[in-house]
């Protein structure tokens, strides 16, 4: 489940930011120490939780094998992660490190985890919590040696956080990069649900059907994207969107109306979309065959919004509000 957790947290941190790959070691190990405060925060967990948790880990590495030999140590102990490295280094510290930090941002935000979430995760430009340049593990109640209380560098010792190559890339290749391998990490069907909760997380209003049906119009204007769903992939977006806790639940067959109106719901991809509305139990296996056979009854003037290019939305909102199309 954390794995899960963790690997969801980062695609969706990855596409929100347009961030480029994690391919070094140093970036790889910022993002780990990044999520896993964040998870720790969404199992009920506090700092003292994660120290108890992670207990062992700062020995130093010259009394690691003393530690083990005289039976101090717990054989399937946190510890044994990284224990070849100085502790300054390792993915368990450094950890803690971050959770301290995102701990100061909920206290900061009047105990609203939330908040101090969204703070921890967007600071440094938007790019989270980053390695520190230098540090002192005795600030943090860490470390068993004179080492400890005084500045280690750590970030320099990572090497880069990126090769070359990746810092001549272009935002609009590393979007279609990072897009390409959530694709190959979750699968057209994992895909697809990633980017319906995206299009929710972009929303200013999640009960706002409006601005949720634009946010699933670019998509599926988008070749690329597009390409990278398939057919199981657009279903799985449009199904979970329907499915959503805000007002697209509770008009979802409008959804369906629209977008068989607009082309983007032939009678292929509406028998998809229906099926796993019906495994998600939003509708009975009666009105899935009755719609099957059926389909949503149309309604003048409900393709307006996803009939045109995403270019063309603003104009087309100034001229009607498409808000009176969906009113119930």
């Amino acid at each position: 489940l954390s794995l899960s957790l963790s690997l969801s947290l980062s695609l969706s941190l990855s596409l929100s930011l347009s961030t480029r790959w994690a391919l070094t070691e140093h970036e790889r190990l910022r993002l780990r120490c990044l999520t896993e405060p964040v998870l720790f925060v969404a199992f009920g967990l506090d700092v003292g939780d994660a120290y108890q948790i992670l207990r062992q880990c700062d020995l130093p590495k010259s009394r690691v094998a003393a530690a083990l030999s005289e039976g101090a140590l717990d054989p399937k102990g946190f510890w044994r992660v990284d224990k070849d490295k100085d502790p300054e280094l390792r993915h368990t510290v450094l950890t803690l490190v971050a959770f301290h930090d995102l701990e100061q941002k909920i206290e900061a935000a009047g105990g609203d985890q939330d908040k101090g979430m969204a703070a921890f995760l967007s600071q440094n430009q938007g790019e989270g919590w980053m390695l520190p340049e230098t540090l002192r593990l005795a600030d943090y109640d860490l470390g068993h040696d004179d080492r400890a209380r005084e500045h280690q560098p750590v970030a320099s010792r990572l090497g880069p956080r990126f090769y070359d190559w990746q810092l001549v890339q272009t935002p609009e290749e590393r979007e279609q990069e990072t897009h390409l391998h959530a694709r190959n990490l979750l699968g057209a069907v994992g895909y697809g649900e990633l980017l319906a909760q995206r299009i929710v997380a972009d929303a200013s209003d999640e009960n706002d059907f409006v601005p949720l049906v634009a946010g699933l119009a670019a998509h599926l204007h988008d070749r690329y994207q597009h390409r990278l769903l398939g057919e199981p992939g657009i279903a799985a977006l449009i199904a979970d969107l329907c499915a959503w806790k805000g007002r697209l639940r509770k008009s979802w067959r409008k959804l369906l109306t629209t977008l068989t109106a607009a082309g983007h719901l032939d009678d292929s991809r509406r028998d998809r979309v229906l099926d796993r509305l019906r495994k998600r139990q939003l509708i009975t296996a009666r009105q899935q065959e009755r719609l099957t056979t059926s389909g949503p009854i149309l309604q003048e003037g409900s393709a307006d919004l996803l009939a045109a290019e995403p270019k063309h939305r603003l104009r087309l909102r100034s001229q009607r509000d498409p808000r009176k199309l969906f009113d119930d």
